[in-house]
Formats: C-alpha cells, sequence, structure tokens
C-alpha cells in the first residue's frame, strides 16, 4: 500500500521487463499467418527467448532491457518516476557500450549489437527528435554491417536480424543513404534464411505462399532507399550535367520509381490473394464516432498490417519523387500525383486504431507514415487530425512521433528523406 503521498505503481520483474515492449519475435511466427513480426515486428523478445544468460554480458544487456522497458511504463502509467529511473539505467547502459565499443572483441559481438538495438527502441520513447533514434539506429546499422552476413545466419544473430531490419531500411531512408541490405552479400544471406525458414516447422505448407510473398515484398522495398539518395544526389550535381545527361538521369529516376511501384503494387496484390486463398479476412472495416475518419481498418494480424502500411508509405515517397521529376520540364504535371498521394494518405489514417495498439515498432512505422500525410495532405481538417494524432502518440506512445519541423505540406521531399524538387 502507498503511504503518506507516495504513489504506488507496478514493479515489472525480470521476464516483464524483458517482454514488455513487444509484441512478438521469431519464435512466436507459428502464431501468425505468416512471419510478419520477423518481417516487421519490434522483435526485442528474441533477447529474453533465444539467450542463455551465462552467455550474455549481463550487465550491459540487463541494463538496456532495464530503461527500454521503464521507459515505457512510464509511457504506459502516465509516470514520470519511471521516466527518471529509466534515465539512470540509460546512462549506465551508454557507459557501458562505449566500454564495449572501445574493445576490438566485444564490439562485433552479439550483445553489444543487441544493446545498441534496445537503446535505439529507448530513444522511440524518450526523445522527441528523429535525429536522436537516427543516431542509434545507424550506429546499429554499422556494427551489423561490421559483423558481416556469415554472423547472421543463425541463431541470436539471425533472429536479431530478422527482427530489425525493417528499422534499418526506415533508417537508410530518413539518412537518405542506399541500404546496406540491399547489397549481394547480404540479400544473398537473406535469400538463404528464408530458405531454412521455408522448410522450418515454423512454416506451415498453407502459409508458404504468403511467406514467400511476404520476402519478395522485403527484397524489393531494400532497394527504396538507392533511388532515393540517386534522386536526391541529381539536384547537388544538376549544374555540372550536359542537357543529354540532365534528360537520360531524370528519365531513369522516373523510370525506375515507376518500376518500383508497379512491382510493389503487384506484389501487393499478390499477397492479398494468397491471404484470400486461406479462407481469412485480411481486414475488417469498423465504424467509430471520429469525425475525421470514422472508418477505421481492423486487420487479422499486425504482420499484416505492416506490409500494408510500408505499401502505402513508400508509394507516397516514390510518388513525390515522380511528381517533383516530371514537373522540371512539364509544369502542367506538377500536381500529377499528389491527388493520388491525398487518398493514400487517407487510407494510412485509417489503420491508426489498430497499429496504436500494435507492437512499438509497429506504432513507430504508424508515427513515420502519418508524418508522410502531413506534406501529402493540405492544409484543413484532415491534416489537423492527423497533427493532433502524432501529439497523443507521442505523448503516450513514442515521444519521437511529436517530431513534424520538417513536414509542411510543401516543404523539400528531402527533408523527408526523398530528394529537394528547389
Amino acid at each position: 500500500m502507498p503511504q503518506g503521498n507516495q504513489l504506488e505503481y507496478p514493479v515489472p520483474d525480470n521476464s516483464q521487463r524483458m517482454l514488455v515492449f513487444t509484441t512478438s519475435g521469431p519464435r512466436a511466427a507459428t502464431q501468425h499467418i505468416l512471419h510478419g513480426d520477423i518481417l516487421f515486428g519490434a522483435g526485442a523478445n528474441v533477447f529474453s527467448t533465444n539467450t542463455k544468460p551465462h552467455s550474455l554480458d549481463l550487465n550491459l544487456l540487463d541494463n538496456a532491457v532495464r530503461a527500454v522497458s521503464l521507459v515505457h511504463l512510464s509511457h504506459v502509467y502516465q509516470l514520470a518516476s519511471l521516466e527518471q529511473e529509466s534515465r539512470h539505467f540509460y546512462c549506465i547502459s551508454l557507459r557501458l557500450l562505449s566500454d564495449a565499443l572501445s574493445d576490438e572483441i566485444r564490439r562485433s559481438s552479439t550483445e553489444t549489437l543487441g544493446a545498441t538495438i534496445l537503446l535505439s527502441f529507448y530513444e522511440l520513447f524518450a526523445s522527441d527528435s528523429s535525429q536522436s533514434w537516427i543516431r542509434h539506429a545507424g550506429g546499429a546499422s554499422t556494427l551489423m554491417r561490421i559483423r558481416g552476413p556469415s554472423k547472421h545466419l543463425s541463431g541470436l544473430g539471425r533472429d536479431i536480424y530478422l527482427a530489425y531490419r525493417s528499422a534499418i531500411y526506415v533508417e537508410a531512408l530518413l539518412r537518405v543513404e542506399p541500404c546496406f541490405l540491399s547489397e549481394p552479400e547480404w540479400t544473398e544471406m537473406a535469400k538463404q534464411i528464408h530458405e531454412d525458414l521455408r522448410y522450418s516447422d515454423l512454416v506451415g505448407a498453407k502459409r508458404i505462399e504468403l511467406f514467400d510473398t511476404a520476402e519478395e515484398f522485403y527484397m524489393e522495398i531494400i532497394l527504396i532507399p538507392r533511388v532515393c539518395y540517386d534522386a536526391s544526389r541529381f539536384f547537388q550535381r544538376r549544374q555540372n550535367l550536359t542537357a543529354d545527361e540532365f534528360r537520360a538521369y531524370r528519365i531513369s529516376i522516373i523510370d525506375r520509381c515507376r518500376g518500383h511501384r508497379a512491382k510493389l503494387q503487384s506484389i501487393n496484390l499478390r499477397f492479398r490473394a494468397a491471404i484470400q486463398r486461406l479462407e481469412v479476412d485480411d481486414v475488417t472495416i469498423f465504424q467509430t464516432p471520429d469525425p475525421v475518419f470514422p472508418m477505421q481498418y481492423s486487420y487479422i494480424s499486425e504482420s499484416i498490417a505492416m506490409v500494408y502500411l510500408a505499401h502505402l508509405s513508400t508509394t507516397i515517397l516514390l510518388n513525390r519523387i515522380v511528381n517533383d521529376f516530371e514537373s522540371m520540364v512539364a509544369l502542367h504535371q506538377k500536381d500529377s500525383h499528389l491527388a493520388e498521394n491525398r487518398e493514400i494518405a487517407r487510407e494510412i489514417c485509417r489503420t491508426a486504431s489498430f497499429m496504436l495498439a500494435s507492437s512499438v515498432f509497429g506504432r513507430f512505422c504508424l508515427a513515420w507514415a502519418l508524418q508522410l500525410c502531413l506534406v501529402a495532405l493540405e492544409p484543413g481538417e484532415e491534416r489537423a487530425w492527423v497533427e493532433r494524432k502524432l501529439s497523443e502518440i507521442g505523448n503516450t506512445h513514442t515521444a519521437i512521433a511529436t517530431d513534424v519541423s520538417n513536414h509542411e505540406p510543401q516543404s523539400p521531399v528531402k527533408e523527408l528523406a526523398v530528394v529537394d524538387p528547389c
């Protein structure tokens, strides 16, 4: 019982600390219609279900887990005292991580990588600046790249790769850099892992088509940061290009964006068809009292919702690039894809109710998608709704959602990790 003015709040035990900020991971794949949490979930419980305590640098990982769990609980229970306590473990974790990174052997260990990933999740909760998350996610990407593909073919290394690869994709987009996971050695590793899982007991025979289509979607989407990077470089180099080089480069960017868009659309249609062949409804429509977006979507699993959300978000990015590049020579085409983007933004808004009840990374992806909606939607009640929803997410789930400073309707696309049309 609380004494005096002391506020009583739940104190998580170790297992709760491990599991509290995610919904599922690779070992839970049999409970889902596909391995989507491997593809798009936070997957944080790989650190508890796949690791023997005596094999860990317990001091580093334990403090990182405590920091993330406590800051998550501070949002759940709206208790500043928990957030303050989390900072204590966060600071300890940073010091221990610094020590590990200065050691050549420990730097490439799975435990060091795991702690870096956990601290990137801390930034999702605690920081209202995307740059803090980008720094930690970039550090995790660098460590993974240094370790090389062979360290991620099996065991905990494989689980970490599967759980975090979508975060690496988002981080590459935000940095406006190619995603290293699209490099040949990493795509070969992805194919080998997919084949190993395909013939394991994690995937039933009826779900192989869905499993394969989801992986095809991943293999296509990791190519998108490269075209965004090449588009941004065009504006840096345009003054040094001849007229013919300018025309060829511009056309190549447009063609690549259209190709990716068509490929993702095809995969998405086949993905939905595969779900239907399982005789289940992938999405259910329900009505809410919301005056702006009364119609909301509920999905059969977070995994499927994440594939759809990623497809919608990526299409907004590709459409914006095509629109900017087409408008260079044909002003009448300036708004050719903006109307489609507004419709896509409305579809994203209709996923909000479901995604707010998803995993930590699911909510982060919703926040990122809603931030894209700020660019797609014109000033008015729909855009105001998105701003309110981002504020709500920032206050109750992940603080990073409130970082909307660069997402004005007419802001350069480069500030969204795409291109600068100016």
